[in-house]
């Protein structure tokens, strides 16, 4: 049968059952077959290449059935390295619900991309590579690195310069992706939200005349559609604009956005990494109408936080080819 290799090197030194487990993930006819090894070091193939990973366990999923993968697509190999990392992640979890022993229960847990010190995948035609950047510097260089002005006090650190406390919210949502943790994420991001919003429709409600006790007691009789009615209706009896009315087709992603809240709320769903994605841009879009309040509720503007993006490589490299950066 047609299938794809990972093999993917996860800092740490975990030790699990022996064995090959099957994963489904519930994706529709998509089987995979996790291993795992030690080893203390990774070459790739017909390339310089070689990676240390004394400090990582080395997983091997293979992709049973599927072999239609455009490997130098990015986006293609993205989404192999992130089902691989979800497939490690059933089967390690399926793994610490059925240990017996206890001793190593508590270590053990599921894997994003930042565990990710190297991988690569095959197919019958093409390999491709990645390795982590932060471990492109040698141990001596990277000691060399935080040996440098490393008596200088700044001035302007977190004691005198703190993260707002929204920025760290979004910014703990993105390390949970970062993580694997993509449906815990995505409720964190949308509880933000709900803060958020109900945040500013208070001083717009306080404007109207309505005191602190009033301004909750309405907040909290809204049972059914919260986040539409207070987008909606709520913020037009504020005297600011409908969402559904000032943007349509963000108020129709948003509440897109809501219904898989709910589902995963009161029906235990979980999201793939591509759906988290999708959710959170939307909520992020909605931060940014959010802002445009006539309320003057402030929310302070996000720094340049991004994701971890893998660059992916085609192997083989030529001799004298350098690791890619």
């Amino acid at each position: 049968m047609p299938h794809i290799v990972a093999h993917v090197a996860i800092i740490g030194r975990l030790q699990l059952m022996p064995g090959i487990l099957p994963v489904t993930l519930g994706l529709a006819n998509t089987l995979f077959h996790v291993s795992h090894a030690f080893q203390d070091f990774v070459q790739f193939p017909n390339s310089h290449i070689k990676v240390d990973t004394n400090d990582c366990i080395l997983f091997t999923v293979e992709h049973v059935g599927t072999d239609e993968v455009d490997l130098k697509d990015a986006s293609c190999a993205f989404d192999l390295l992130e089902k691989s990392l979800s497939a490690i992640s059933e089967a390690t979890l399926w793994l610490k619900a059925n240990d017996t022993v206890g001793e190593i229960t508590s270590y053990i847990r599921q894997f994003g991309t930042a565990d990710v010190k190297c991988f690569a995948a095959e197919n019958q035609v093409d390999v491709i590579g990645y390795v982590n950047p932060t471990f492109q510097l040698s141990r001596a260089d990277a000691e060399l690195m935080a040996g440098f002005l490393s008596n200088m006090v700044v001035s302007n650190g977190p004691a005198k310069n703190p993260v707002p406390a929204v920025t760290k919210r979004l910014m703990s949502s993105l390390d949970l992706i970062n993580l694997g943790f993509h449906t815990e994420a995505f409720i964190n991001l949308f509880s933000l939200i709900d803060d958020l919003t109900q945040e500013i429709l208070k001083l717009g409600l306080k404007k109207s005349g309505l005191d602190e006790g009033e301004q909750k007691s309405l907040l909290r009789a809204i049972k059914e559609e919260r986040l539409s009615i207070y987008l909606c209706t709520l913020a037009k009896v504020c005297g600011w604009q409908s969402l559904s009315e000032a943007n349509k087709e963000l108020y129709n992603r948003v509440k897109k956005v809501n219904t898989a809240r709910n589902n995963i709320m009161h029906g235990s769903e979980r999201l793939m990494p591509k759906q988290t994605l999708e959710h959170m841009d939307t909520l992020i879009e909605l931060i940014e109408w959010l802002r445009t309040n006539p309320f003057g509720y402030s929310i302070p503007k996000f720094p340049n936080l991004k994701l971890i993006e893998p660059k992916f490589f085609i192997l083989p490299l030529n001799p004298d080819d350098k690791a890619p950066e």
